[in-house]
């Protein structure tokens, strides 16, 4: 027998079994590992988060929540809170957490038991959270005086789906009685323009009409100016297009929604109005008095919009959170159940937004509006004239699509007599706005209100801002 032919026949076989066996190895290894480790799983969720650093956390001894339950038993007393929105992304225990407005990456932590212990990447902050109510919320601190308070909001890419996870019910629960409140305060009009919602508060006088800001509805009338109401005058208040039950197609532009306004008092069979507006609600107002002149005894600008608007310049602390946030279904709800849970750090950080006063007139001004009971009730219906944003955002974002670029107003045109208000701090219509329009609309009055911020009628000389503006409308209402 050939030795080579032995050789290589041998070498080939012991190759061969050492293929086999590798081969053997290697399903036994996979099996094992397969039948005693469960595949990784990963889940994303949205929170809201709110850290204050000062004041302390009160135990309310189980007072029920308007908004979340997160907030029973929890109220802070702090001056400040820093509104931060949170995506979650998990990987079995572990997990990172980025700024939802801007996707970066914010943290990294893990979970053990019922606890989230939290790392920032700059290595600035850490804390430890106890999750609460099944894991709709968390509390935690870094062992000072920072405190962090989560609330799970239910957002997700596609907004079908809200409602079917047990931590949406705070949020479903809270729209449908919201909206259903809303609804039953007012009622939609067949117009020639198209649909409109409105409401009518008193029985008799000459009529007051609201031109609403945004976001905003009908319901914003009454937030702000509660104090023009039940003062001789009839009051008339509706959701532009794009707001609650005012489809956007009855009205895109300033032009069409002075149109539709007009509109709808055809319908109503009501002669001329005194034209009030309201920041984002400006526009349409003047062109209102401009387009429908013998319809319009009186107008009144609160802070109002003049010329284009450009939000993106110079834009106040908390400003980009804000933006995002109005954007999100849930997001009013989050800011109302904020304002529950810390209602003076909630102001603060609202007047913050609205104002170019300097931190500590804003901390003033905070404290005094939660201190007053007339303006921190005035404060909360803002907020919740504010939602629910999936209500909203079309006619949020019309305006702003149309703001941004519009051309300039034929103010000149306005010959009905005209009150200008607008605050010193403005710190989102910029006061310019008003004295471009007082430059523009002859025998215009200009009335300033000094340290005024963004919604003047939170100012502190506020009494003063409605007496001015009660004495110029019975000046000038029809007899």
């Amino acid at each position: 027998m050939d030795f080579f032919y032995v050789e290589n026949r041998s070498f080939r076989a012991v190759k061969g079994f050492v293929l086999v066996f590798c081969l053997m190895l290697f399903v036994v290894v996979v099996s094992s590992c397969s039948d005693s480790d469960e595949p990784a799983t990963t889940r994303t969720e949205y929170w809201g988060v709110f850290k204050t650093g000062d004041g302390t956390i009160v135990n309310t001894g189980g007072e029920t929540s308007a908004f979340s339950v997160c907030n029973e038993g929890y109220h802070s007393t702090a001056s400040n809170i820093e509104l931060n929105l949170w995506t979650l992304v998990f990987l079995d225990n572990s997990v990172k957490i980025y700024n939802t407005a801007n996707d970066n990456l914010l943290a990294r932590g893990t979970v053990v038991e019922n606890m989230l212990l939290i790392d920032s990447i700059d290595g600035e902050w850490s804390f430890s959270a106890d999750y609460r109510k099944a894991g709709c919320c968390f509390d935690g601190t870094d062992g000072t005086s920072n405190h962090w308070h989560g609330i799970r909001m239910p957002d997700y890419p596609d907004p079908s789906t809200i409602g079917r996870k047990p931590c949406d019910s705070n949020y479903t629960d809270w729209f449908d009685d919201w909206t259903s409140d809303l609804h039953a305060q007012s009622t939609v009009a067949d117009t020639t323009a198209g649909p409109v919602e409105y409401a009518i508060i008193g029985d008799s006088g000459p009529v007051l009409a609201f031109m609403h800001g945004g976001p905003g509805d009908f319901y914003s009338a009454i937030a702000y100016f509660s104090d023009l109401m039940g003062k001789g005058f009839r009051c008339l208040t509706w959701s532009r297009p794009g707001f609650l039950r005012t489809p956007l197609s009855t009205g895109t532009t300033p032009e069409s929604q002075a149109d539709a306004f007009a509109a709808l008092l055809d319908t109503l069979s009501i002669e001329s109005v005194a034209m009030i507006g309201a920041s984002a609600g400006g526009p349409p107002a003047y062109q209102f008095a401009i387009r429908h002149p013998d319809r319009t005894w009186a107008l009144v600008q609160a802070d109002g919009i003049s010329r284009a608007y450009s939000p993106d310049v110079n834009p106040q602390p908390g400003v980009e959170t804000w933006v995002y946030l109005i954007n999100q279904d849930s997001g009013m709800w989050l800011y109302n159940a904020m304002f529950e849970y810390a209602d003076r750090g909630t102001a603060r950080q609202f007047i913050g937004m609205m104002s170019l006063l300097d931190d500590e007139q804003n901390d003033a001004l905070a404290q005094s509006v939660v201190a007053e009971p007339s303006k921190r009730s005035m404060l909360g219906k803002i907020f919740l004239s504010m939602g629910p944003n999936s209500l909203l955002k079309a006619g949020t974002f019309n305006d702003i699509n149309h703001y941004t670029d519009m051309s300039p107003m034929p103010l000149e045109e306005i010959t009905a007599p005209t009150l200008i208000v607008h605050g010193t701090a403005d710190g989102d219509v910029p006061p310019e706005d008003a004295s471009y329009a007082a430059s523009k609309i002859a025998g215009s009055e200009l009335y300033w209100v000094q340290d005024g911020i963004h919604v003047v009628t939170l100012s502190e000389n506020f009494d003063a801002v409605m007496r001015k503006m009660l004495d110029f409308l019975n000046q000038h209402k029809p007899e």
